[in-house]
């Protein structure tokens, strides 16, 4: 455990924090201020070099709790910018093959995992302090996949009586639960396991090694939502979603917290990705 800073090592730290606060920041504000409000693609290549150069500073003040959480927004938003750069390169490398915007969204997607899986193998080895979700990793039992399906089927449940507006969308489109291709609903289920390890998985573990469970669980669900801020600043379903990624954050945190398991989350998060395919997205501002 750190022992409590003297005031000689307050001063760097101080300036370290400001230096990232600036960094984010500009990673965040400038494409909007400089007319750039669609270009999603250089919107995460500045987040993940401010990133970077957080994890960099606050590395070089050897504090190491701070420097861990930079290192996973790093590896967080760094896999998502080489998925949208997969997909808008691999057509272009086999075109007769990739043309397909599905298939090459779902290798992007492949692309994100190994980058991500890569990436947290080597914090693991840096950080033995991040290593702590190996272990909810393979944690199968018969109670974690009561307590998976018992999620899904709640989570279906309460989507129909929620209002269809506060999810973005109009309407429910029955014709949409054939018509979706299944190497874009595979795409979508592993999009939504690579989350959960990211946040329920590492940021979670490491969380509860500095918090009390509970505090831990909100933190990550807080930084869950807010890591979908970029859906409402590029025109996306709208500000709702924010606080409901938060509550479902906080929910998958929640199940990860109760069954010792990571499965019920990456299961549960899998669903909700294919869900949205079929039947949220298809309703989005009457395009049902």
């Amino acid at each position: 455990m750190d022992r409590p800073l003297n005031p000689s090592q307050k001063s760097p730290l101080l300036i370290a924090g400001g230096v990232c606060a600036v960094l984010l920041a500009v990673g965040l504000f400038v494409p909007m201020a400089a007319g750039d409000p669609t270009a999603l693609d250089p919107y995460l290549l500045r987040m993940t070099i401010a990133a970077a150069l957080a994890t960099a500073v606050l590395r070089i003040v050897d504090r190491k709790r701070l420097w861990i959480p930079g290192a996973l927004a790093t590896v967080i938003i760094g896999s998502a910018t080489l998925w949208l750069w997969l997909m808008d390169a691999l057509p272009s490398l086999h075109p007769r093959v990739l043309h397909d915007p599905d298939v090459a969204f779902t290798l992007g997607i492949l692309g994100q995992c190994v980058a991500t899986g890569g990436g947290l193998l080597l914090l693991g080895r840096i950080a033995p302090e991040c290593r702590g979700w190996y272990g909810r990793l393979r944690r199968m039992s018969v109670p974690v996949l009561i307590a998976s399906a018992g999620s899904i089927v709640l989570f279906t449940g309460v989507t129909f009586l929620l209002p269809a507006s506060l999810l973005g969308r109009y309407a429910f489109v029955p014709g949409a639960l054939g018509s979706m291709p299944a190497v874009l609903l595979a795409g979508d289920a592993l999009q939504g396991m690579v989350q959960e390890v990211q946040f329920r998985g590492v940021l979670l573990s490491w969380l509860e090694g500095v918090a009390r469970p509970w505090q831990a669980n909100l933190i990550q669900a807080c930084f869950f939502g807010l890591a979908h801020i970029a859906i409402v600043f590029y025109a996306g379903p709208g500000v709702p979603l924010i606080p409901l990624a938060i509550l479902l954050g906080y929910a998958a945190g929640w199940l990860t917290q109760k069954t010792g398991s990571l499965w019920p989350a990456l299961l549960l998060h899998a669903f909700i990705d294919i869900w949205i395919s079929l039947v949220i997205v298809p309703g989005l501002y009457g395009m049902g």
